[in-house]
C-alpha cells in the first residue's frame, strides 16, 4: 500500500508541473519535457529542504 500511495503522490507532483500536457511532437521532445519537469520538481525538493 505505502508503494502505491507514493507512487500516486509522485505522478501527482508531475501533473502540478504540468507534465501532463505534454505536447511534444517526438519522442524525444516527450522525453526531454518530462526530464524537465522531473528537474523541476528535485530542484524544488532540494531548494526546500536544504534551506
Amino acid at each position: 500500500m505505502a508503494v502505491r500511495r507514493t507512487i500516486e503522490s509522485d505522478f501527482a507532483l508531475l501533473s502540478y508541473y504540468n507534465a501532463e500536457n505534454n505536447r511534444a511532437r517526438s519522442l524525444a521532445g516527450f522525453q526531454e519535457r518530462l526530464e524537465v519537469a522531473v528537474l523541476a520538481y528535485n530542484m524544488a525538493y532540494c531548494l526546500e529542504r536544504f534551506n
